[in-house]
């Protein structure tokens, strides 16, 4: 291998020394640069993404940041209707766009400690200014909630096995279908308790066109850890977690069947559209759903445009915007006005020209990377009709975010070698529990500031180790 730069070996240290150590091995073992060793890795299914060959090593004490990161801004994130808003429709609607009435029926799906079982996963950037949260994903809907297989193939894979033995490495990952059942069943047992309901059944609500092989495979893996955890929790092992779309569900007496069995919850991927017969099963208590309409408001990027404006407000507790101050990036709304930057106030349209390498800017409600255009990568020129762009939508659909210059880490590359990549951080949250991540990362060459599947971006597991 040729010298690495020192700034990488750093982050990398940073995260831990096991990544050196595997960088040894790797000096030592010239095959483990072979990508055709690790096919098994290469062909895993994980959606429309694939993952790298070379996995990341994390200690304990990252572990803890990425924890209290993840679960206490979506702590936050999850307040915000009440907060800020008291929870009216009319203020909610005035600054999110939807209508009243559509708030309204989001606000009625988080009755009975709804929002205390939620899950999401955030999208996160290590850089020069720390660990930072570009944005929240709170949906069922969530890329990456296959980990337990990832890790398990990584684990299996010769070359990674040969690692472990030899540098007496070891993993602590908690394997995360394990918490997703516990997370689930601690809400039906309040509901169902096992005297009463012995039988409890779950449904995965895929649309048609991401009901896959690989889906499929996830979802025989989840049965086998649902009914060890039925067992725990006092269930008969005889429930189920099914794999359908609405379409196949029948509604009797205002409760959910599959196949003539009941369902007891439901974990939606349609973003929070779902149909009303199942809503209102919902709302009367007949069935558990995840995460159901609230999803569209607390995906909305503007609430870290709430988060950020307000690190300073009376709004938060002193513990609170500390919070803010340390893990959310500067974001604000695209509107007509001043804003202030540091210890300096302007008119927004003059400081996205003046600032332009140092922003980004994002439609509020798109996923996956689409229309994000980063200053950086953008030519001034075309910068310059995008913000005119950008300042005469009445709609006010579009927020502009501090830019974020991720660290680099080394990964396999090629057929026979290794490069710089960039990296972002998914962690996952169900309720108030951390429930693991992975990296999604993209060779340097390529990227264009933004590291998402549609860009070209792999995914790598994450495993915890000893410092």
């Amino acid at each position: 291998m040729e010298i690495i730069k020192e700034e990488i070996l750093n982050h990398l240290r940073h995260l831990s020394r096991v990544n050196l150590d595997f960088l040894d091995f790797v000096k030592k073992n010239p095959e483990a640069l072979n990508r055709s060793n690790y096919n098994d890795v290469t062909q895993f299914k994980t959606g429309i993404s694939t993952l790298q060959p070379w996995p990341t090593f994390i200690d304990r004490q990252v572990k803890k940041q990425l924890q209290e990161a993840s679960t206490s801004l979506f702590h936050l994130v999850r307040q915000i209707p009440q907060r800020l808003f008291a929870n009216n429709p009319q203020t909610l609607s005035a600054y999110f766009g939807f209508s009243p009435e559509y708030i309204q029926l989001q606000l009625e799906s988080i009755k009975d400690g709804h929002l205390d079982n939620l899950m999401a996963r955030g999208d996160f950037i290590m850089s020069a200014t720390g660990l930072k949260c570009i944005e929240y994903n709170v949906s069922g809907a969530l890329g990456g909630l296959d980990l337990p297989l990832m890790e398990a193939t990584y684990l299996n894979n010769p070359i990674i096995a040969k690692f472990i033995e030899q540098y007496h490495i070891r993993t602590y990952n908690t394997n995360q279908y394990v918490l997703l059942c516990r997370h689930l069943l601690a809400a039906v047992k309040k509901k169902f308790p096992p005297a009463d309901h012995p039988e409890i059944n779950m449904a995965i609500i895929f649309p048609p066109i991401n009901s896959t092989e690989a889906a499929a495979g996830a979802i025989k893996y989840l049965n086998q850890v649902y009914r060890q955890v039925l067992e725990e929790q006092g269930y008969s092992t005889n429930g189920t977690v099914s794999l359908c779309d609405f379409p196949h569900l029948t509604v009797q007496d205002n409760r959910i069947f599959y196949k003539g069995k009941r369902l007891h919850t439901l974990v939606e991927f349609y973003h929070g559209e779902v149909p009303l017969p199942v809503l209102f099963s919902s709302l009367l208590g007949n069935v558990i759903l995840y995460n159901g309409p609230i999803t569209l408001l607390l995906s909305n990027k503007l609430n870290h445009v709430l988060l950020s404006e307000n690190e300073n407000t009376g709004k938060f507790t002193p513990r609170e915007r500390e919070l803010i101050k340390t893990y959310i990036p500067w974001t604000r709304r695209v509107v007509p006005g001043r804003v202030t930057y540091g210890t300096g106030t302007f008119h927004l349209e003059d400081f996205l020209y003046s600032h332009r390498e140092k922003l980004v800017v994002k439609p509020v409600s798109e996923l996956g990377g689409k229309d994000v255009q980063v200053g950086k990568y953008t030519p001034a020129s075309r910068w310059e009709d995008m913000v005119k762009k950008f300042l005469s939508d009445q709609t006010s659909t579009w927020i502009v975010q501090e830019y974020l210059e991720p660290f680099t880490h080394l990964y396999q590359y090629g057929d026979n070698g290794y490069a710089e990549y960039e990296t972002m951080w998914g962690l996952f949250v169900f309720g108030a529990q951390y429930a693991g991540g992975f990296l999604r990362i993209l060779p340097t060459e390529n990227t264009k500031g933004v590291i998402n599947t549609h860009q070209g971006a792999t995914k790598t597991a994450i495993f915890e180790v000893d410092e």
